[in-house]
């Protein structure tokens, strides 16, 4: 994971054809990702001032990649 340039440990390593799940749970403040459907718990806590704000996805690596968006698909594979 990745913050204002700062990289640390997190989940698992994926690669072409794996299936990468973001979860945004405002309720619990958090954000959290998986890997083929395993979930690999909090990634990044949201602020309160986030509040009411508009979330927008982005994708962001350290090299080139390709990637497909699914959003709310009901076919996707889920977490």
């Amino acid at each position: 994971k990745s913050h204002r340039n700062k990289f640390a440990d997190y989940g698992a390593a994926f690669g072409e054809g794996d299936v990468v799940t973001c979860c945004v749970d405002r309720g619990r403040r958090e954000v959290s990702f998986g890997v083929n459907g395993v979930h690999h718990g909090k990634a990044f806590a949201i602020p309160r001032t986030w509040d009411g704000v508009a979330l927008f996805p982005a994708l962001c690596a350290r090299e080139a990649f390709k990637a497909t968006g699914y959003f709310g698909c009901p076919e996707h594979p889920k977490v």
